[in-house]
């Protein structure tokens, strides 16, 4: 490191030491991708739960295959689990940013933010 910027690395405490293994005649690969991405119909969310901003009661248009839920803050830390309702009263919550999941009959999860005011 050149810490004075004189281009000398020969002051005092300017010595540079390099232990790595360098590549000689290393090229980047510059390919371009083409081509499409496939989102498999399992990945879409099939239950009507995108971000919402709620005040006491959470609601949900459908809960078939849901097996339980539960709310997290935004550190993750699990504040509520309830079994599966397409109301989620969470009056007794603080405003904030939560992390709803559902936790659906086939084992799969799905998640999305909410906040409450």
């Amino acid at each position: 490191m050149n810490w004075n910027n004189n281009g000398n690395f020969s002051d005092a405490c300017e010595i540079f030491f390099n232990t790595a293994p360098f590549l000689y005649g290393f090229t980047a690969p510059t390919n371009n991708l083409n081509g499409s991405i496939a989102i498999p119909p399992s990945a879409v969310l099939d239950t009507d739960l995108r971000m919402r901003i709620f005040q006491d009661i959470l609601k949900i248009s459908d809960v078939k295959g849901v097996k339980s839920i539960t709310i997290s803050d935004f550190s993750g830390r699990l504040v509520k689990s309830m079994k599966a309702s397409t109301e989620l009263h969470l009056a007794d919550l603080r405003a904030g940013l939560y992390i709803v999941t559902l936790h659906m009959n086939d084992g799969t999860v799905k998640a999305v933010k909410a906040i409450k005011k």
